[in-house]
């Protein structure tokens, strides 16, 4: 058999095995951070709960998935961090059992002037600040300071 081939058989086999080891170690990862922890997505029980018992009505634009049970509870698994604001409106009325023409549709039709969903911002990057430029002028106070 030729040397190269060898070698070349050789890398190949390593590199399934350290790619199959990395995948494990994701998975037992994710795993124990679903066991122990109730901000990093699901639980161990919210999956279980929804293998068993849970129907998928739908998902939203932002990967959230949207369950039911036959007993009328629901759920959402949220795409990424658990954020209750990361709800939209078309979800929002199903999410509280609240009935309208939303509940059986949740594709709406937006106006061009809507903006997209988005989730709460405060705290991160993107929250608001406004512009606060404090004048070193006193000339500009509207009002007067007590003499004592």
């Amino acid at each position: 058999m030729n040397l190269g081939k060898i070698y070349v058989y050789t890398f190949f086999i390593y590199s399934l095995i350290v790619n199959l080891q990395l995948e494990i170690e994701n998975y037992l990862n994710k795993m124990i951070k679903e066991i122990f922890t109730w901000w990093n997505n699901q639980t161990f029980g919210t999956r279980l709960n929804t293998i068993l018992f849970g129907k998928l009505v739908g998902e939203d634009n932002s990967g959230n998935k949207y369950y039911e049970s036959k007993s009328g509870k629901r759920w959402v698994i949220y795409n990424g961090e658990v954020e209750a604001s990361k709800i939209p409106s078309e979800w929002y009325s199903w999410m509280h059992h609240t009935g309208n023409k939303i509940e059986n549709s949740h594709e709406l039709d937006k106006y061009s002037w809507q903006k997209d969903h988005m989730p709460n911002q405060t705290g991160t990057e993107n929250s608001y600040h406004p512009n606060k430029k404090k004048s070193k002028n006193v000339s500009n106070k509207k009002y007067t300071s007590w003499k004592s």
